[in-house]
């Protein structure tokens, strides 16, 4: 390839700059051209210039004075001095300068040759690098995070991993009527019981203690009779109609007045369904806009009670019946109409707090026996070792 050039001028071999004909090293990258310049201006039929013991092309002029190298050694006439840039360029000759390729470690010369002019010494087939430099915000956030993780352990090591205390309740099953507690019965309250806890935000564990008992550990507990009495809850959900001849019905009074919510069910008195006939996933609270300051919870029977429930329903129109929850009359509504879709929705006065904790009860599904607390430990956290 033959460039144009002005008379009396030089390419530099390195980096193609143009210049005055007769300078020893290249203004530019400081490269070394002043024997190097080829017969026809065609850098592409120079002669290989003379190497030195690394195969790189010997420098015009070293530096005054012998310059150490990285290796520490003193280069000598069989090792090719280390030089730097041409005076007025880049750092003074104190700088740092690199034996390997006679260039400070700043400097990166072009690669402007291919294999076969490399090969003859033109130019470097690769050039150098300069070091891998990442941005020191990478560093910078390697640092935080080890940081935030040794803080972590710390305090874990110091407080444990719950900061709160820890509660331990043992919870006996309470057999009814003729029903004997069996190895099922508590495999399926430890898991409405987990399930509760889940449910409740909690961290903690439940086991079971044959042949009749449960532990429930919690670790960070906050408010720990809200946590009891959500955990105790059986969570049964039932309703009983209330015969018309006793209780009356809408618009007629009976010989016995219609339980007021909190009253205890009478016993004799069975229930028409239960929270096992009723879909899980199907709870739901909204307030109540008739009566500001409350709450009311839905549901929805399963979907192979639904029929069931509307012929029920139908029949007993303007009838009373009582929402019993854990033997207790959550509300006694009387039914409007019959109820075609198996949707249920009931209010006992309820806080939003109230009716979110009752509806979490009755998701986690009814527990097969009552449940008594046997015992109830509360350990704080070890103190800072």
């Amino acid at each position: 390839m033959t460039e144009n050039r002005p008379p009396g001028s030089t390419v530099c071999p390195n980096c193609r700059s143009q210049f005055t004909s007769g300078a020893a090293v290249c203004p530019v990258c400081g490269w070394a051209t002043g024997a190097m310049q080829p017969p026809g201006g065609n850098p592409d039929e120079m002669p290989a210039p003379k190497q030195g013991s690394e195969g790189m092309p010997l420098p015009a002029t070293p530096l005054p004075g012998p310059t150490p190298g990285l290796s520490g050694q003193v280069p000598t006439s069989e090792q090719p001095p280390v030089f730097g840039p041409p005076p007025g360029y880049g750092p003074p000759p104190s700088y740092p300068l690199s034996p390997d390729y006679g260039q400070p470690p700043w400097y990166t010369p072009p690669q402007r040759y291919g294999p076969q002019q490399a090969a003859a010494g033109y130019g470097y087939a690769a050039a150098p690098r300069r070091p891998n430099r990442r941005p020191i915000f990478a560093g910078l956030g390697a640092i935080a995070l080890v940081a935030v993780i040794a803080v972590g352990a710390l305090l874990v090591h110091a407080f444990g991993a719950h900061a709160g205390p820890t509660a331990t309740m043992v919870y006996q099953l309470v057999p009814d009527g003729s029903r004997q507690i069996t190895d099922a019965s508590l495999n399926t309250t430890v898991a409405i019981l987990q399930k509760r806890l889940n449910l409740y935000g909690a961290d903690g564990t439940v086991q079971k203690l044959p042949p009749d008992r449960v532990s429930v550990q919690v670790f960070g507990v906050g408010d720990l009779a809200a946590l009891t009495s959500f955990i105790g809850a059986t969570g049964q959900i039932a309703f009983v109609w209330l015969p018309p001849d006793t209780y009356g019905k809408m618009g007629t009074v009976g010989s016995i007045e219609v339980p007021a919510a909190g009253a205890i069910i009478d016993p004799s008195l069975p229930a028409q369904f239960n929270g096992n006939q009723i879909d899980p996933n199907s709870f739901n609270v909204w307030a109540d806009r008739s009566n500001p300051g409350r709450w009311l919870i839905g549901f929805a029977f399963s979907s192979e009670y639904v029929k069931q429930f509307a012929t029920w329903t139908g029949q007993h129109v303007n009838d009373y019946f009582a929402m019993v929850l854990d033997g207790k009359v959550v509300e006694t509504p009387y039914i409007q109409a019959p109820i075609l879709d198996g949707s249920v929705q009931f209010g006992g006065g309820f806080t939003e707090a109230q009716a979110k904790d009752l509806a979490n009860i009755l998701r986690a599904g009814e527990l097969p026996f009552p449940l008594r607390e046997v015992s109830r430990a509360v350990t704080s956290p070890a103190p800072p070792r």
